[in-house]
Order: C-alpha cells, then sequence, then structure tokens
C-alpha cells in the first residue's frame, strides 16, 4: 500500500528510517520508523503492550489525511 492510501483510509504506517515517506512519517507523526530487524520487533512489541501509542498514530494519520485532501490544498491555491 502506497503512504497517501495508507493515510487516506486512517491507517498508521511502519517505514524503514530511510528517504521521503521516513520523512512524512515523522513530520507528521503518522506511524513510525525502524532502522533494523530488531528495531521493527522491539516496536511490534511496544504496540502490542500499549495499544494507546496506535490511537494516537490513527488520530495524527486522520489529521493528515484532513489536511492533505484535495479540498484543503485547493483552499490554499
Amino acid at each position: 500500500m502506497k503512504l497517501y492510501e495508507a493515510i487516506g483510509l486512517g491507517i498508521p504506517v511502519i517505514t524503514d528510517n530511510y528517504g521521503e515517506t521516513s520523512k512524512i512519517v515523522k513530520k507528521e507523526g503518522i506511524g513510525w520508523t525502524v532502522k533494523d530487524s530488531q528495531d521493527l520487533k522491539s516496536l511490534a512489541i511496544s504496540l502490542i503492550k500499549n495499544k494507546s501509542l496506535i490511537i494516537e498514530a490513527k488520530k495524527a494519520t486522520f489529521k493528515a489525511a484532513q489536511n492533505n485532501s484535495w479540498e484543503s490544498r485547493a483552499r490554499l491555491v
């Protein structure tokens, strides 16, 4: 699934720690970045133990979807 499709559906993202996707995920707070498989394992354990992290990322994802909709972008033009 592509990043903006996930955002549009309100799905938080887990991505590697490199490139444009990771910059967007960090800036918008719409998920998490990981460096390696150990980092991914630690994140998974953390998310299982603390569901509120997922809820907060989901809220940020919905906000990012609203801020990046065609309608909101058209208002800026």
